[in-house]
Parts: structure tokens; C-alpha cells; sequence
């Protein structure tokens, strides 16, 4: 059971990572200072 929780959570945070380098396509290099916020805090709910 706990495998497939960790599998569940690493999924849940690859998609994260997906997301966030779209978000960084998508900003340029104008976002860079709230990027950085922006992964942590979706690092964050990924693993909560």
C-alpha cells in the first residue's frame, strides 16, 4: 500500500513539473522571480 501511495504522489508530481515548465514557456524570462515561488509551492502541494 504505501508503494502505491508514493507512485500516486510522484505521478501527481510530474504532472506538476509539466505544468510548470509550460508556465515557463509561457512567462519568459519576465516570470523568473515568481517561478522559483511557483515550483515551491507546487513541489509543496504535490507531496502533501
Amino acid at each position: 500500500m504505501p508503494r502505491l501511495q508514493f507512485i500516486e504522489r510522484f505521478s501527481r508530481y510530474l504532472l506538476c513539473e509539466k505544468t510548470s515548465t509550460i508556465r515557463i514557456v509561457g512567462h519568459g524570462a519576465s516570470g523568473k522571480s515568481s517561478l522559483a515561488k511557483d515550483l515551491a509551492d507546487e513541489s509543496n502541494s504535490a507531496f502533501r
